[in-house]
């Protein structure tokens, strides 16, 4: 097999149905001009479940394409989302979680951007979904091109409909396809315990050193996230690491005196306040959040969005 185009890293623990539907979203979408630029690379991080490495298998029976490595012992997942990429060899990185899933027409698309402009950080359009099952309109490939942080932030700003836009970006590491020599670079740049043990080491990462970097932003919905899932039982560290990455990305970038920044910095710091306080509540509470229609009902101001991307 020759250099892949594109290594997605997906760590990975103990979420076998997950892991199962996300492949077969994947190679459902392989064929004779894709298969061979593409390299999946999943790092189980010691799962207690022992049926994911033989479901893995069956798929890497039919793919020759696919790379399986388990731990013997339990990194955590920000270090298993940096240490899965030092197994890639592909020009890009397309980290992806191992409970979401790629829209249909994703891979092909992500593609012909990557040969037409050679970006540096591709920042997928993500969505979170109740139902996986749900279609996602497929519209022509076009997408918007920035240099550096700060046209990033002019789109962001300008586009801070709800909320879940601006989370979306900064805690949805599944949308994040980044040049594999600048995350080397950037990665370099920090203490490897320091970035091992942040929650957000992604935004760190990629988000620091993009001063002069092609950024490109799609207009189709690449990726699929799940709502309601076990990832949103966070404690208050997430809030301290999340509001530390935003802080760092400010100042390297040199975004301090930029009132669109703080605007979009305060706006998300704060949404993720009221949501884990929410999910401790919850949890006081005894509270199925699963099953409890007030807290489903927390979820309807996504659905205007939603709504605008269902077929």
């Amino acid at each position: 097999m020759k250099k892949p185009l594109i290594s997605i890293c997906i760590p990975a623990y103990n979420r076998l149905q997950t892991l199962k539907e996300w492949l077969e979203s994947i190679v459902a979408q392989f064929d004779w001009k894709i298969d061979e630029k593409i390299e999946i690379i999943i790092a189980d991080d010691a799962s207690p479940d022992l049926n994911i490495e033989p479901m893995v298998k069956k798929f890497m029976e039919k793919y020759d394409n696919i790379v399986y490595h388990r731990y013997s012992k339990n990194m955590r997942l920000s270090s298993n989302l940096m240490h899965v990429t030092t197994f890639a060899h592909g020009e890009y990185l397309w980290l992806m979680a191992d409970d979401d899933c790629m829209t249909d027409f994703s891979l092909n698309y992500a593609i012909e951007i990557i040969e037409k402009t050679h970006f540096d950080l591709l920042i997928c359009n993500g969505v979170f979904w109740p139902d996986m099952n749900t279609p996602v309109k497929k519209k022509p490939n076009t997408f918007k091109t920035f240099t550096g942080m700060p046209g990033f932030v002019d789109y962001l700003y300008d586009h801070r409909n709800t909320y879940q836009d601006l989370v979306v970006y900064f805690q949805f590491y599944s949308i994040l396809v980044v040049k594999h020599s600048y995350f080397k670079e950037s990665l370099s740049m920090y203490d490897r315990k320091f970035i091992y043990e942040n929650i957000f080491p992604q935004d760190i990462v990629v988000y620091s050193h993009i001063q002069n970097k092609k950024i490109i932003i799609p207009d189709n919905v690449f990726v699929r996230g799940r709502t309601l899932n076990e990832s949103y039982k966070a404690s208050m560290k997430f809030i301290t690491d999340f509001k530390l990455a935003m802080d760092m990305i400010e100042k390297a970038n040199w975004l301090q005196s930029s009132k669109k920044w703080k605007t979009l910095k305060r706006t998300v710091v704060s949404w993720w306040k009221k949501t884990i306080l929410l999910w401790k509540l919850l949890r006081w509470l005894h509270i199925d959040y699963k099953k409890n229609p007030f807290f489903r009902k927390l979820y309807f101001f996504y659905k205007k969005f939603i709504q605008n991307q269902v077929a």
